[in-house]
């Protein structure tokens, strides 16, 4: 047994998790080993299509609702993170409904406001996300943890999830997309990171979708 916590202080370690027995956030560790991974592959083709597979693409845009000055640009990221609760707090019950959350337009104002270079001042803004590329495999994280007086709480809510998903029956895709993509539905393999022994729906923290060849 103590050999088995020096193993594993040892391989937490590398993945700089150095308490043992510590709850970490999944979807964290997830990237970190990521790059530990890609870091020790010297292929820079092999390490470019390995991160085509998991890339997730958007454009971000904020329209300044003053003058209407539209701005664009575009970010990748390897696990799409979806809240558990709306913005009015209150409980989301299924994945399509996180991800309309998700990608539903947000009204800036106050102190979220952004400067507008045409106004010359700060501006209310909308600000609008779009999926331009969806990859072969994707990875959704579930945001179960929340800061509250500096303490860090999980939140065991359930949430449907289904075993396919059509994401063009969800979201509006970004026109540049082929119509092919935009009809992609995604296959369940069967994948979660949480507590199996448990209610998956109240404990997956990462869901792995796989892309159904048309």
């Amino acid at each position: 047994m103590k050999r088995k916590k020096e193993e594993l202080r040892e391989r937490l370690s590398a993945l700089d998790c150095p308490h043992v027995f510590v709850q970490h956030d999944a979807a964290q560790l997830y990237l970190t080993v990521w790059n530990l991974i890609k870091d020790q592959i010297t292929d820079v083709d092999l390490v470019e299509r390995l991160q085509a597979l998991y890339t997730i693409r958007m454009k971000e845009s904020l329209v300044c609702l003053e003058c209407t000055t539209e701005r664009s640009r575009n970010s990748s990221m390897l696990t799409l993170p979806l809240p558990l609760f709306d913005m009015d707090s209150k409980p989301l019950k299924t994945l399509e409904d996180a991800l309309r959350c998700f990608f539903q337009p947000r009204e800036l104002s106050g102190k979220s406001e952004c400067f507008c270079e045409n106004c010359g001042k700060k501006t209310c803004g909308k600000q609008v996300l779009k999926l331009t590329h969806l990859p072969q495999t994707l990875t959704i994280h579930l945001l179960r943890f929340s800061i509250r007086n500096s303490q860090t709480e999980k939140l065991c809510h359930s949430l449907y999830f289904p075993q396919s998903l059509d994401l063009s029956q969800v979201l509006l895709i970004e026109e540049d997309l082929c119509s092919a993509e935009e009809q992609v539905s995604w296959e369940d393999i069967q994948c979660t990171y949480g507590n199996h022994n448990y209610r998956w729906r109240e404990t997956a923290y990462l869901l792995v979708y796989m892309k159904i060849e048309s």
